[in-house]
């Protein structure tokens, strides 16, 4: 498939970014194809990206909500959405590399069979990180109204983390932040920091190994770690740095968790695919 399409009044257009890898996804799941293929510029899902980390290792295979995390935390190998319908009706997808089509790629299926705990390491930049403190306790009432105010200026609330009588949340621009803290007035205050990355380690099961957090933390002991979270998902470890500390940080974990990893692989298949997209390092 390609990046060009058609409005339904048959205008061409661009599928955008991931737009084939959806398509791809949609109609491999529609058919129940024996897999999906997606076909990009490097070998399959990497350890992290490896502009910054040119060691960076194929990951062989993982499961499809690992490569889903690592898409939602700002892999750009894949979109968020590609996973989604190959995800509900179990086909497997395959990521290739277009230039070496004779590599193995990875496989990302419901049940991996490798036994790595941490596959693959991410970091999203361009967030802004909002404070919002109320001027009294934090009822259910105030926050339905907090929220509320934040959807109608059209925010996604990426990620948030609480305590008394303060919250604090992760967009992706400010623009209509001063227009929320108008509006908020009287209710809570609202301060904002921009120029934030939010790091992120993926992997099975990676909750239930309380030392990989400690590792974490003592090869970052020297970084000023924000809104750390391990625990809303089994599959992730996730934290806010300044966004010039953001590469280091991904550069010291990758170090600390890959240097001296096995280099297992994926034996290879033959490649007979019902549906397959190009697709690009971004």
């Amino acid at each position: 498939m390609v990046f060009i399409g058609s409005t339904r009044d048959g205008i061409p257009t661009t599928l955008g970014r991931g737009g084939s890898d959806f398509t791809a996804s949609i109609v491999g799941a529609a058919l129940e194809a024996a897999r999906i293929e997606i076909w990009t510029d490097v070998d399959g899902i990497l350890t992290t990206d490896p502009k910054l980390c040119p060691d960076a290792r194929r990951v062989p295979t993982m499961s499809f909500e690992e490569a889903a995390d690592l898409a939602y935390f700002g892999a750009k190998i894949l979109h968020p959405a590609a996973i989604a319908p190959a995800m509900r009706k179990n086909v497997p997808v395959w990521v290739l590399n277009s230039r070496h089509p004779e590599g193995k790629g990875t496989e990302i299926v419901a049940h991996p069979s490798d036994e790595f705990t941490i596959k693959a390491i991410t970091a999203r930049k361009g967030v802004t990180v909002v404070d919002v403190e109320a001027v009294r306790w934090f009822a259910p009432e105030l926050l339905r109204e907090i929220f509320d105010v934040f959807e109608r200026h059209h925010y996604g609330l990426d990620f948030l983390s609480s305590s008394r009588g303060s919250l604090s949340l992760l967009v992706t621009s400010a623009d209509a932040l001063p227009a929320i803290a108008e509006e908020l007035k009287g209710l809570a205050s609202v301060r904002w920091k921009s120029e934030k990355a939010l790091v992120c380690l993926v992997g099975e099961k990676v909750r239930r190994q309380p030392e990989i957090a400690g590792q974490v933390f003592r090869a970052l002991a020297d970084v000023d770690l924000r809104m750390i979270c391990q625990g809303a998902s089994e599959r992730n470890i996730s934290f806010l740095v300044d966004e010039s500390k953001a590469e280091d940080s991904v550069r010291r974990l990758h170090r600390l968790f890959f240097n001296h990893a096995s280099t297992a692989t994926q034996p290879a298949v033959a490649r007979s695919p019902l549906c397959q997209a190009e697709g690009t390092w971004q």
